[in-house]
Order: C-alpha cells, then structure tokens, then sequence
C-alpha cells in the first residue's frame, strides 16, 4: 500500500505510516499496491515546497553579506563596532546556511519520491547558502583587519 500523505510504500496492515506516523494516512480500505495518483493542485503545490524557507535563506543571506561588507571599511575605522557587526553576520549566516540546506533536502526528497521537484526552491536555497558564504569570507577579512587595527591603536 502506499501512503495519500507522504507517498511512500508501506506494508504494514494496521494502516500505520512508517514515514508520516499518521494512521489515517495509509490507504487501507484499496490494498492495490500503486502509487497515489497526484493531481495538478497536488502537483503545483510539491512545486512551491520549501520555497518560503529558501527564500528566507536568501534574504538572510543576503542581509549577512551586506553587513560583513560594511564590515569591512568599519574594521579600519571602528574596530570595536566592526566585532559586533562580525557577530551579527556569524548569527545570520548560520540561519542562513540552515535554511538553504534544508531547501537542497527537500528538492533530493521530492526527487526520491517520484514527486514534482521544487526547482525554484532549490536555486534560491543555493543563492542563500552562496551569500552566506561571501558573508563568512567577508567576515574573515573584517576581523583580520580589525585585529591589525587594535594592535596598531594599542602601540
């Protein structure tokens, strides 16, 4: 039998999804064994999954990669406030970096499941993880510069 929730195969007769934990989800009252038949709403909707968390992704990411390149001219001048804009980039880019992984393993579930891919929810997960990315490098540069310029101030 096959689950109308998750779409995987189960053989267990008491009608519990291994995958979903749900009871009420495994087609119990038809034991044919084929896969659910989706419908176009079902369909578009496998499309769109994931896809506000992706994109939550890509704003965090973006937001990290503009502050740690203000970050960059603030190290030289302010080093002080540059360590706590660093801090603010290092939060940021990790719920960044989470988010757009977690849009990577939807688009390979969907895969394996035999559903619509979510592509768009993949590009813009990877755009995410990819300014989360230059945030970090940035990142490095302003906290290398900004040591350079608390030692400098202290001599």
């Amino acid at each position: 039998m096959y689950c109308k929730k998750c779409g995987k195969f189960t053989d267990n007769q008491d009608g519990l999804c291994e995958d979903c934990k749900t009871k009420e989800s495994v087609n119990t009252t038809n034991n044919v064994d084929t896969p659910p038949v989706y419908t176009e709403e079902e369909k578009s909707a496998d499309r769109r999954l994931g896809l506000g968390g992706a994109i939550a992704s890509a704003i965090m990411g973006f937001v990290a990669f503009i502050i740690s390149y203000i970050s960059i001219f603030l190290s030289a001048l302010i080093p002080v406030l540059s360590l706590i804009f660093m801090v603010a980039v290092i939060v940021l880019g990790i719920l960044s970096l989470t988010k757009g992984i977690k849009s990577i393993k939807i688009f390979i579930k969907n895969g394996k499941e035999k559903r619509a891919r979510p592509i768009a929810t993949l590009i813009v997960g990877i755009g995410g993880i990819v300014f989360s990315g230059f945030a970090f490098l940035f990142t490095l540069i302003s906290f290398f510069i900004a040591i350079i310029m608390l030692s400098y101030l202290q001599i």
